[in-house]
C-alpha cells in the first residue's frame, strides 16, 4: 500500500514499494525483505547526499542492542568526518582500530602519507601517542625529512617529553647511513 499519513506529514509505503523519481525510474528509494533500504540510480550516476542548511551535519546511524550508535558523522561547521566519533578532531577521526589487509603476497601498504612538495625541509610522520597517569601525552614520531629540494628524506625517531619537548633518538640518512 502507499498511503499519506497527514498526523506526521510522511508518505508511507509497504514492503517491496519503491519511490521512484525520474521519467524513467532514475531514482529509487525503498524497502524490501532482503535490504532494509535501497537507494540506486538506474543510470549509475553518483548518488548524492546533501544537507542545503547551513553547517548542519549528516549522519549515518544503526541500532544495536536497543540503542542508537552514530557510525559516520560528517561534521559541516568544521568539515570533518567522524567515524565512529560524535566531535572529529581532524579531518578524518576514526574512533577505534583500523586495519589494513592484502590478500596476496607482498608489502601491505594499508597507510600511504606522502609529501607532495618537493620543497627542502618538509616533512612527513606519524606520531603515536600515550597519555602517562598524570594525564600527561608521551609521544613517539616517526618522521622522514626531505633533506633538499628534489632530493632524498631523512628518517629518524623522535620522542616527546611530558612537556612536549621532542628529541631525536634514531636517524638513518638519506644514504642508509
Amino acid at each position: 500500500y502507499v498511503q499519506v499519513d497527514e498526523s506526521d506529514n510522511s508518505l508511507k509505503l509497504s514492503d517491496n514499494i519503491f519511490a521512484k523519481f525520474g521519467t524513467q525510474s532514475d531514482i529509487q528509494i525503498g524497502h524490501n525483505s532482503s535490504v532494509l533500504l535501497s537507494i540506486y540510480d538506474h543510470y549509475n550516476h553518483p548518488v548524492l547526499f546533501r544537507n542545503l542548511t547551513n553547517d548542519k551535519d549528516i549522519e549515518f546511524q544503526v541500532t544495536s542492542a536497543g540503542a542508537q550508535h552514530q557510525m559516520l558523522l560528517f561534521d559541516a561547521s568544521t568539515q570533518r568526518v567522524g567515524i565512529g566519533s560524535a566531535s572529529p578532531d581532524q579531518k578524518l577521526d576514526v574512533a577505534g582500530v583500523i586495519a589494513s589487509q592484502q590478500g596476496s603476497a607482498g608489502r601491505v601498504t594499508g597507510l600511504n602519507l606522502v609529501n607532495t612538495t618537493n620543497a627542502a625541509n618538509t616533512e612527513v610522520g606519524i606520531t603515536m601517542g600515550v597519555v602517562d597517569t598524570h594525564n600527561t601525552a608521551c609521544d613517539v614520531s616517526l618522521v622522514a625529512k626531505r633533506t633538499a629540494a628534489n632530493a632524498g628524506s631523512d628518517f629518524f625517531i623522535e620522542l616527546s617529553d611530558s612537556a612536549g619537548t621532542a628529541t631525536e633518538r634514531f636517524r638513518i640518512d638519506e644514504d642508509g647511513n
